[in-house]
């Protein structure tokens, strides 16, 4: 079934809207230059006197060349690397949600004051406040496939990804209405969804920016993204 939401198991995901199971009462450029100077050749002339006496020929060619694809390749491969990195970093706070450093922590994944940054402290800041947090499932089943990256300017990429998640998210055992014991506030539940996030390079590395419209497709028991 395809919906459109944003699923509490999807790091990125819930960056666009609260869950459907959040809520406890729901279940680099080459230049290439050359140069060459051909010996300088005077010219004197008892009856002609000029400024232009000595006559030097040279020539000095300067191209910029596109960027191979080698080189484009490689860029591409170390943004992918980039942004699973970070994808890895907000499940993790997803993982163990906290009000301490929670700044600092997200300036590590997100562009300070972007709407990733905003929506992912939002996102923890909710699961603090709800007494929940997130755990990988039993059999975990946790996939991310960057289907695109397309450079959009010097130090500015957008990725388009198909994640897929399985992970519960659970209630605290201080706050459990089982006391002692944390438990899912909701079925165990696979869900795919398509990400269309923008990243920008900073002196300390790429970072997420923001995401390419206002929501992403979630498809709930699916453990891929249909074709585009």
């Amino acid at each position: 079934m395809r919906r459109w939401g944003a699923s509490a198991a999807l790091v990125a995901v819930a960056l666009t809207a609260a869950a459907c199971s959040d809520d406890d009462s729901a279940d680099p450029t080459t230049v290439a230059t050359e140069s060459s100077s051909a010996p300088e050749t005077t010219v004197a002339d008892t009856t002609t006197t000029t400024s232009e006496a000595t006559t030097t020929s040279s020539s000095t060619t300067s191209s910029t060349a596109p960027p191979t694809t080698a080189s484009v390749d490689q860029q591409k491969a170390e943004i992918e690397a980039a942004y699973r990195d970070l994808d890895a970093k907000g499940y993790a706070m997803l993982q163990n949600p906290t009000m301490d450093g929670l700044d600092a922590k997200v300036a590590e994944i997100a562009l300070p004051g972007s709407p990733y940054a905003e929506a992912l402290a939002a996102r923890v800041t909710q699961l603090v406040q709800d007494g929940q947090y997130l755990v990988p499932d039993d059999p975990s089943i946790e996939r991310l496939t960057v289907e695109a990256i397309d450079v959009t300017a010097p130090g500015a990429a957008t990725v388009v990804a198909c994640q897929v998640s399985n992970a519960l998210t659970v209630k605290r055992a201080d706050q459990s209405p089982i006391p002692g014991r944390s438990i899912p506030i909701a079925n165990s539940q696979i869900y795919a969804s398509r990400l269309t996030e923008t990243l920008v390079q900073t002196p300390n590395g790429w970072r997420h920016d923001g995401v390419s419209g206002l929501q992403a497709p979630v498809w709930e028991g699916a453990d891929s993204c249909p074709p585009a």
